[in-house]
């Protein structure tokens, strides 16, 4: 990130600033670029605890989790990205296992959550 902001900040001092940018557009860039950060910070301390087996599943949902909201905002979902979305939902994941305190516990990728006992 730092380099992509070396690189386009000498483009950023040549323009002029755009007229649709106001007070209120510079908030929510901020609030953005704020929460990109700390969900990377979020990942990588995760990864620093767990193995990347177990990491990985849960943070590659970004992308359609950042869809979905879209879509539940009132986002128009075209027809490529609707089907590429539904082939993430609909088609099962490799089942991830967890042992802990002699428990054993699946991930289940539709709800994101760990379950004990046996997939279905």
């Amino acid at each position: 990130m730092l380099v992509g902001l070396v690189l386009t900040l000498p483009a950023v001092a040549l323009t002029s600033t755009p007229d649709q940018l106001d007070a209120g557009s510079v908030k929510w860039l901020a609030v953005s670029g704020i929460g990109n950060v700390a969900g990377l910070l979020i990942v990588y301390a995760a990864l620093r605890i767990e193995r990347v087996g177990i990491v990985a599943p849960i943070t590659s949902t970004e992308g359609a989790v950042a869809a979905a909201i879209a879509a539940a905002a009132g986002e128009a979902i075209g027809g490529g990205t609707g089907l590429a979305l539904g082939v993430i939902v609909v088609v099962p994941e490799k089942r991830y296992y967890l042992y802990n305190a002699g428990e054993r516990l699946f991930w289940d990728s539709r709800l994101q959550v760990w379950l004990p006992g046996e997939p279905e």
